[in-house]
């Protein structure tokens, strides 16, 4: 549930983290305790800042009920080596394979797969370089010799369709404004038995976590998503789960092509206007 508030006070901290001039707008996600019988009901947003009439409608299956759940989140390093030996256990065994990493800077966790060609594409090219120079220099030839570095928009890939055999991320997926919009220019440029996995993904409903709220006082475009919403963005984007972790608030999931569900996310579930 995601409710578009503009003019919010900046005291007010438990609704909206960071303070919003006058006539920006911010998605800001809500925790809910949804009736348990169905029907019509009125949310409540921030004792009366916005009213809302909503139909409660009974649930489905858990979504994506084929991750592995743990209670326990493992540390940044632990996490990520996680991660990498996940997409390499993916990989149709034999042969070099193409792989693609999206949002790599400097130092691109997939390069440490060994034996195949990875591009690391970044909007930063200051990273790039620093990236480039440092594998030259440090990296072992053979992980040198495969790696190339990419400067471009990762929403309008300059590659042909197909090309890779995975296209992996990890923390990048929910700095997108639009995360469907990359997912789905990373489907097309899988092959159709090729996967995409995103890594390292935060989970949740609130961005009242400390580290959050530091990022978007710097300016930086933070969202937390929900297991259901990050299958439906991945739905949109024609993408469906193979396997995946979810641990404490973490997600590493692969994903292979699909059909798209053909659901988009260009008008907000709700909104209202600070009065």
């Amino acid at each position: 549930f995601g409710a578009s508030v503009a003019g919010v006070d900046a005291g007010r901290q438990g609704i909206v983290p960071v303070s919003i001039a006058p006539g920006r707008s911010v998605t800001v996600p809500v925790p809910l305790r949804v009736p348990r019988r169905p029907g019509r009901a009125v949310v409540d947003v921030g004792e009366g800042l916005l009213r809302l009439d909503v139909d409660v409608v009974r649930g489905g299956d858990e979504p994506w009920s084929a991750l592995e759940r743990k209670r326990r989140r493992l540390g940044y390093e632990a996490e990520h080596r996680q991660a990498t030996e996940l997409v390499a256990s993916v990989l149709p065994p034999g042969g070099r394979r193409r792989l693609l990493e999206i949002g790599g800077g400097t130092h691109p966790q997939l390069a440490w797969v060994g034996g195949h060609d990875v591009v690391d594409v970044d909007i930063s090219l200051p990273l790039l370089e620093l990236g480039s120079l440092w594998f030259a220099a440090r990296a072992p030839a053979d992980v040198a010799a495969g790696l190339a570095f990419l400067c471009a928009d990762a929403t309008t890939l300059p590659f042909d369709d197909g090309t890779f055999d995975a296209v992996a991320m990890y923390a990048t997926l929910h700095h997108f404004a639009r995360p469907e919009a990359l997912l789905a220019e990373c489907r097309r440029v899988v092959g159709p038995t090729g996967v995409v996995a995103i890594l390292c993904e935060p989970v949740g409903a609130t961005l009242e976590e400390p580290d959050i709220i530091r990022d978007l006082a710097k300016g930086i475009n933070e969202q937390v998503f929900t297991i259901d919403e990050y299958r439906r963005i991945a739905g949109a984007a024609g993408l469906d789960l193979v396997t995946g972790v979810l641990a404490g608030g973490s997600l590493q999931a692969v994903l292979r092509p699909a059909a798209a569900s053909g659901e988009t996310f260009d008008v907000a579930v709700a909104t209202g206007v600070v009065r």
